[in-house]
């Protein structure tokens, strides 16, 4: 019993690395991604891009509150990216 209780500890151990690499390895390419977008599109960043696709892509106007759930960032955020949007179409 004592062994087996060391065995799944130790996969326990193996799947938390397994875990911490995969997110590491999603964090880095998402770094990498908006770092080569941002150089591609001089205009805008990657992130008020995504709001832009976002926003004219649906058919029903999205809210700050939906466009920040969607996005995954704050409602603050969301809406200084789209101000930020605003001022440079002006």
């Amino acid at each position: 019993m004592l062994i087996w209780i060391f065995h799944l500890r130790i996969l326990e151990k193996i799947q938390t690395h397994k875990y911490r690499q995969f997110f590491s390895s999603a964090f880095i390419f998402q770094n990498k991604l908006q770092t080569a977008c941002d150089k591609l599109q001089k205009d805008i960043t990657m992130k008020q891009w995504l709001l832009l696709a976002m926003t004219t892509s649906c058919q029903i106007p999205f809210t700050l509150t939906r466009l920040e759930e969607l996005m995954g960032c704050s409602r603050q955020k969301v809406k200084k990216l789209a101000l930020t949007l605003e001022k440079k179409s002006s």
